[in-house]
Order: C-alpha cells, then structure tokens, then sequence
C-alpha cells in the first residue's frame, strides 16, 4: 500500500506538465522569495556577490551537479513523496497544511543532521538560523509551487536556481569550501 501511493505520488509528480500560467506561478514566487532573501542576506552578510566559476564547462558541470544533488532528491522527498498529490488525492485543504507543515519542519531540521552526520562540509552553515530561515523559505516556496502547479519540474526548477545562486553566486561556494563544487 505505501509503495503503491508513493509510485503513485512520483508518478503524478513527474507526469504533471506545467502551462503558462504555472510558469507565471513559479515566477512570481522566485520573485517573491528573492525579494525578501536578497535584500536580508546582504544586509546580514550572509549573502556575499562572488564569481561565477570560469569556463562554460564548469559553469555547466556545476549546474548539472546542483541539480543531481540536492535538489532532485530532496525534492523528491520533501514535496512529492511525503505530500499528498494535490490533483490524485484527496486530502482537504487542512490536511494538506498540516502535512505541508510538518514536512516543511523537517526539511528545516534536515539541514544541520545532515551538516553533522553525512555532509560535514555544512558545518557550521547549516546550522546558522540564518540558514535556517533561508532554507524554510525555499522550503515553504517549493510547497506553494508544488501545491498550485502539483508538478515536480517547476518545483525542481525553484530549488536549482535558488541553489545554484547561492552556491555560485551569492557566497555559497565560500562557506562550503571543504566540499569540491567545481
């Protein structure tokens, strides 16, 4: 039975395009989340402007290593495996923000287990609420995204951008310097 609803879930997920009007969704949020990210991060210090890598080949190693890990499996299952489809299933629209919120939860608290047990390179910065605050963000924009559009690819694209970013733009790659990220 729950291997059956979670194939179920991904393949929903996977399965569920996204139109015009979705893309005009998953824009507005990043958007959104950039407007209040970008200007709290500078002021913070925690955002700092840096290089791009150099080299297209880099460039696009990079954006195809952001999107293998960690946003295809996190995406998977902190959004389309531990949430209910929003167009297969039948959750009303309370269970559904309960669950969105106890899923949000752990994806925040994943963060610094993750920092002290399997990815030391996160240490300290997983830790930071800063972070913290950054990544429940994310979380709380993927959940929107996923909730409206019900599709992994615009979900999946919102968290690789704002990874991406962060990691090679905005001082991401500094603070986890331990970790080769190309």
């Amino acid at each position: 039975m729950l291997i059956e609803i979670i194939i179920n879930r991904i393949t929903a997920a996977i399965t569920t395009g996204l139109d015009i009007k979705d893309w005009l969704i998953i824009v507005s949020i990043l958007l959104i989340y950039a407007a209040i990210s970008i200007p709290m991060g500078l002021k913070t210090g925690c955002l700092i402007i840096t290089p791009l890598p150099k080299g297209w080949p880099k460039k696009i190693l990079s954006m195809i290593r952001v999107l293998i890990i960690p946003v295809i499996p996190e995406e998977l299952l902190f959004r389309v495996i531990l949430l209910p489809h929003p167009f297969i299933e039948k959750a009303s629209e309370m269970q559904w923000m309960i669950i969105a919120i106890l899923v949000l939860a752990v994806f925040i608290f994943y963060h610094p287990v993750l920092a002290l047990t399997v990815f030391p390179p996160g240490y300290p910065t997983f830790l930071d609420p800063i972070f913290l605050a950054y990544a429940g963000l994310l979380g709380l924009a993927c959940t929107i995204a996923y909730r409206i559009t019900g599709s992994f690819w615009g979900i999946a694209f919102i968290h690789w951008l704002i990874d991406w970013l962060w990691i090679y733009y905005l001082g991401g790659r500094t603070k986890l310097a331990k970790y080769d990220l190309l």
